[in-house]
């Protein structure tokens, strides 16, 4: 999906609100820039397995969960390199992630991660985004458990709201991604995963 800026504004301007008191006009909406991303957001619903329901607003990350499922139950996928070029990948293994602070994560080492906390620590900024891809992290507590995970700020997650771990001792919390074409990653945690 591409940008949509206000009407006559350049490329990437930003919109503004409107605002009486200092006489700045808002913002005027093209059409293109409400109907695209709800466009978007519909194909992933319905690819997701779902029929878009005006009264369910928590669709969006349940399709993300199901399309990334189901991504990764495959044995054999097909997905585009960093020279564009076609690769086959030999399944999924769990690539661990170290838990440093922040944590590193290259996204083009694989679809599955496993972190295993000793302490609250935060998901750097996400690197190797290879197109539009999905999958997991699978994020267990330790013996003592109460450790948190912040993200930084290319990691979006459903209204800006912080993911919130199972905090009780050795819990396992599965959090599925889908990496955007601006570069950050769409995040949420999959409720009763394990």
């Amino acid at each position: 999906m591409k940008y949509v800026p206000p009407i006559g504004g350049a490329a990437n301007d930003p919109y503004v609100n409107e605002n009486p008191g200092t006489g700045t006009e808002g913002s005027p909406v093209p059409a293109a820039a409400v109907e695209h991303p709800l466009r978007e957001i519909v194909a992933a619903i319905v690819a997701g397995g779902l029929t878009p329901d005006e009264n369910d607003l928590a669709q969006l990350a349940v399709a993300i969960a199901n399309i990334a499922e189901n991504a990764i139950d495959l044995a054999d996928v097909v997905y585009l390199s960093v020279a564009q070029t076609f690769m086959k990948a030999k399944g999924f293994q769990y690539v661990a992630l170290v838990e440093a602070s922040p944590i590193a994560v290259d996204l083009s080492q694989s679809c599955a991660y496993s972190l295993n906390l000793t302490t609250s620590r935060t998901l750097g900024d996400p690197t190797g985004i290879v197109g539009a891809r999905c999958g997991i992290i699978e994020v267990r507590q330790p013996v003592g458990g109460n450790c948190g995970l912040s993200t930084h700020a290319n990691w979006l997650t459903e209204n800006d709201e912080p993911i919130s771990l199972t905090l009780t001792p050795n819990a396992v919390d599965i959090l599925v991604y889908l990496t955007l074409s601006n570069g950050k990653v769409f995040l949420t945690k999959r409720e009763n995963a394990l």
